[in-house]
């Protein structure tokens, strides 16, 4: 994809940007912050982590930003249900808690500041991270890691509209839905418990879901029948 020529934005008024990490600030020439806007908005930056406004700043120069990477957390001590078998590959796991959050906070911010084509990429990238990370970790860390990005998807932190938060929870709670067995897991039973919208939402996109496949099984059934039907030569 050919990339944006914004040599012409290079002059003109830098604003400095402070996220709500104290002490830290980025910048960006203003007149490019205001062209590659495709709709009005206006989420405040401090709602935002440093490292997610410099990924935003990062596409409005590259038409790309660097995806964090999944990281071992220190902190974290495998729940005593675990075999020891279990509990060390837990501590030995990665995290992505931080690629979750920030996907999710970089597509608010960029859907908040009329960034259309930048909240596209981000639910794309949000969507193969929890793919990803269903693969690689052990069950009750990457449902740890589930549990993080519904808090933040279900707990809006900044003044965005009401349906730019709605597009978020619905991309979390579709890739729920189509994980039918999560939900008797004791630790996702608890995150229904605390966010009742959730509920809801994994309510729709599963009654979706089971239309869509018996659609799909229908139109298989249509052609296997279409085939009988061609008389052998």
């Amino acid at each position: 994809m050919e990339r944006t020529n914004i040599s012409s934005f290079f002059t003109g008024n830098v604003l400095a940007i402070k996220g709500r990490d104290s002490g830290e600030t980025v910048y960006v020439h203003k007149s490019l912050l205001e062209a590659r806007r495709t709709a009005h908005g206006n989420c405040l930056w401090r709602c935002f982590s440093v490292a997610t406004i410099t990924n935003f700043v990062e596409y409005l120069y590259q038409d790309d930003y660097t995806s964090p990477l999944p990281a071992v957390d220190k902190t974290k001590s495998p729940p005593c249900t675990l075999s020891a078998d279990s509990a060390v590959k837990y501590r030995n796991s990665v995290s992505y808690e931080e690629v979750f959050t920030r996907h999710a906070e970089l597509f608010i911010l960029a859907r908040g500041r009329g960034i259309h084509a930048l909240g596209m990429i981000c639910l794309g990238r949000l969507k193969e991270a929890m793919a990803e990370a269903e693969g690689k970790l052990p069950q009750s860390l990457f449902l740890e890691n589930m549990s993080v990005l519904i808090h933040y998807s279900y707990n809006p932190c900044c003044n965005c509209d009401e349906s730019v938060w709605a597009e978020l929870q619905k991309t979390v709670s579709e890739y729920l839905a189509s994980r039918k067995g999560w939900l008797l897991e004791a630790s996702v039973s608890e995150v229904l418990y605390r966010e009742q919208e959730l509920v809801k939402d994994l309510f729709a996109a599963t009654l979706q879901l089971a239309i869509d496949t018996d659609k799909r099984v229908k139109e298989a059934q249509k052609l296997r029948d279409g085939l009988k039907q061609v008389p052998m030569v």
